[in-house]
């Protein structure tokens, strides 16, 4: 090269480094404008100067510095989380993958494979192509295969991943079932290992990728396990064995992992074993003790698994989180999402109600012990229920779940009652027991007691309708079962002037009176009952007038409504006895007299007239009855009807009511027809010409004084 051409070169570069230093000030300027706004300024420098090059850097103004504020991190959970955050496959969430044709495709496409492999076993054995052996390993090389693409495509496409590692389980599954079942190549120990194993590897993957899928398909597998190999021989303490092992590898996983619906597959699957185990061809009560021992300790097992282990978890979160709002959180089937915390308690509640009791009924079932010996257990199960609520009262987070043990504890105390006591006693305690809830919850001021007290009124009040049909020994009233029966209305009565909702008071005081008249059909009769429910009616009606609730003088009317017609079919019968001074007539007269008073305290027009013209026609119909027995019965009976119509006028002029006119005045019709119709035939002539000549004469003085009686201004 000769030396012009190296200075022109050196000369060119020279300008280059110009420019790049040029093109570096104007970059590190736009920077600080940027980086003035997120707060914070980073020059950019070159590595290096070019020599022989001055290169004089614009001045960068410094810009103020905003300190950004980082929230603290949240508490770390005690549980891994249910996701490591795999790389996402696409942008969009699930509802637009159910929607999209890759998901639905591949789920499609993998059933067909699938099914494809279930023919193609069959279509073997019949056509004879391939020697068992071959047509095996061929299931297990196509699970492998499937298995081993899964794995590696999981990074890269998860879903699609799954449904391969999934088509691989069931295809090991199918592989299984055919050596055994169809080929009957290996023995069964040999068969029993490969699904062991299988499902192994399915809760690996289920840990090892954080999805639950995998543990759903290992779950349903293993519990299908003793079926799928079953031959006709079963041997119950190895099958509750095998079971004991897979509820504690699963409540292990469930406790880590948080998944409901892999805890809720492995819930209802053990359930269904035990119970084929339980209720099997055999029958159980015929079974050796060593079956009836290991169900019962499958049944120990599954208690703690399906009720405790779930509310455990829960306990344990809250006791490593200082969050209140993280105090029934869930590690997530689909990452990133939270479960609802009202679904997580609803299910912490479902399990406390159902699982102690489903236990103790299938346990009851397996042995039949003393009713002695089922109290205590009942007794111990109480205690330790309420013990577990008092617990969890401890937490402001556990209330409610609080509050639904010492439930179920008390729903176990009254199991206990039934199989210590019987009759009487039971009824009473009962009922005792739920006097005890209502004054508890009532005390502490919440109402999640108040549906186990209910129940228990309402269990109580039904043993006492189906008691109204058996008759007691002893005498009336006083008697062993009716002084028990008496115990529910009494404390429903009691509870009701308790009680601060007016729901609530009204139903009990309905409840308690509704039972004693009840009671009181049961243990009296006659004139001794009407009597009692009239007084019964009397003092109702009392409380209605005293707190004035419409929905009382409802109840009121009607219990009066159904004594009115009683005692209709009462004043149609003889009389019996001295005429108006006997029993009877005297029990009669108090309610008919008890009508008229009522009508005084009523504030609605219609029901002082019910009441008053109820009172009217039944003291008419007594009279009739009363007197008609005597020697010319019906003249007396004219009489007083007379006597008792003319006080009716006076009554309805002197104070201007015009309702007790018209009404003496159609008791007056009613007595003139009886004059025509009854007495002209039946009395002697001297009684028609001095009822004729009576009544005559007093209805002209009654009219003659008209004007005088009428006061209008009244």
């Amino acid at each position: 090269m000769s030396e012009n051409e190296r200075d022109s070169l050196k000369e060119r570069v020279v300008r280059l480094e110009a420019l790049v230093t040029e093109l570096t000030s104007k970059m590190n300027q736009v920077l600080s404008a940027k980086q003035s706004v997120k707060g914070s300024q980073i020059p950019f420098e070159p590595e290096e100067t070019p020599r022989g090059v001055v290169v004089e850097p614009k001045p960068v103004t410094a810009q103020p510095q905003t300190q950004k504020i980082i929230p603290p991190p949240p508490p770390a959970s005690p549980f891994p989380p249910a996701g490591k955050a795999p790389v996402p496959e696409s942008s969009f969430e699930l509802p637009e993958q159910m929607k999209s044709s890759e998901y639905w495709l591949n789920k499609i496409g993998i059933g067909l494979l699938l099914f494809g492999a279930v023919f193609l076993f069959k279509y073997s054995v019949e056509q004879g192509w391939l020697t068992p052996i071959i047509r095996v390993v061929t299931g297990l090389v196509i699970g492998g295969v499937l298995c081993s693409f899964g794995l590696r495509l999981y990074r890269k496409r998860q879903h699609f991943s799954r449904v391969l590692l999934g088509g691989a389980i069931g295809t090991f599954y199918i592989t299984g079932y055919a050596a055994f079942q169809i080929f009957q190549l290996v023995s069964y120990p040999m068969a029993f290992t490969f699904y062991v194993i299988v499902t192994g590897l399915s809760f690996h993957l289920s840990l090892k990728e954080n999805d639950f899928i995998f543990s759903l398909i290992a779950i349903i597998g293993g519990l299908g396990t003793p079926f799928l190999l079953y031959t006709g021989e079963s041997s119950i303490p190895g099958l509750m064995l095998y079971l004991c092992i897979l509820l504690t590898g699963a409540s292990v996983i469930y406790y880590f992992k948080g998944w409901w619906s892999f805890f809720w597959t492995t819930c209802i699957g053990g359930w269904v074993v035990i119970c084929i185990a339980l209720f099997g061809e055999s029958g159980i009560s015929l079974a050796p003790l060593l079956d009836k021992v290991s169900i019962q300790s499958a049944l120990f097992l599954a208690l703690p698994f399906f009720w405790l282990v779930p509310l455990g978890r829960e306990v344990a979160i809250v006791k490593k989180s200082s969050l209140q709002e993280s105090s029934i959180s869930e590690s997530t089937e689909k990452s990133g999402h939270d479960v609802d915390i009202n679904l997580t308690e609803m299910n912490l509640i479902l399990l406390a109600t159902v699982i102690p009791f489903f236990s103790f009924f299938l346990s009851t079932v397996l042995w039949k012990w003393s009713d002695f010996v089922w109290g205590t257990v009942s007794l111990a199960t109480a205690l330790a229920i309420a013990a577990i609520g008092w617990l969890l009262n401890q937490k402001t987070e556990f209330k409610t779940l609080a509050y639904t043990h010492i439930v179920v504890g008390l729903v176990f105390l009254t199991v206990a009652l039934y199989y210590f006591l019987d009759g009487n006693a039971l009824l009473v305690a009962i009922t005792l027991e739920g006097v005890a809830i209502h004054l508890v919850r009532m005390k502490v001021g919440n109402r999640t007691l108040a549906p186990i007290a209910h129940s228990l009124f309402g269990l109580v009040s039904a043993w006492i309708l189906f008691r109204l049909f058996e008759s007691q020994s002893g005498s009336p009233i006083i008697n062993a079962g009716t002084l028990s029966d008496m115990v529910v209305p009494a404390s429903a009565l009691a509870l009701s002037y308790s009680f601060k909702r007016i729901k609530e008071k009204h139903f009990y005081l309905f409840l308690g009176y509704a039972l004693l008249a009840g009671i009181f059909w049961r243990e009296l009769d006659g004139n001794d009952l009407f009597l009692t429910l009239t007084l019964q009616a009397a003092s109702l009606f009392y409380i209605a007038c005293r707190v004035k609730n419409r929905n009382l003088f409802n109840a009121a009317h009607v219990f009066n409504t159904a004594l009115f017609f009683w005692l209709l079919t009462r004043l149609f019968d003889p009389a019996s006895g001295t005429t108006v001074f006997n029993y009877t007539a005297a029990t009669d007269i108090l309610f008919i007299a008890y009508g008229a008073a009522v009508s005084s305290f009523l504030i609605l027009r219609e029901d002082k007239i019910a009441y008053l013209m109820a009172a009217h026609i039944t003291l008419l119909l007594w009279l009739l009855r009363e007197m008609s027995p005597l020697t010319n019965g019906q003249g007396l009976v004219s009489i007083t009807w007379g006597i008792y119509t003319v006080v009716l006028f006076v009554i309805g002029l002197r104070k201007d009511v015009n309702v007790v006119t018209k009404t003496a005045m159609a008791t007056l019709l009613v007595l003139i027809g009886k004059l025509f119709l009854v007495d002209l035939a039946n009395l002697e002539t001297l009684w028609r010409i001095l009822l004729f000549l009576g009544f005559g004469g007093v209805l002209l003085l009654l009219s003659y004084f008209f004007k005088a009686l009428w006061k209008k201004d009244n």
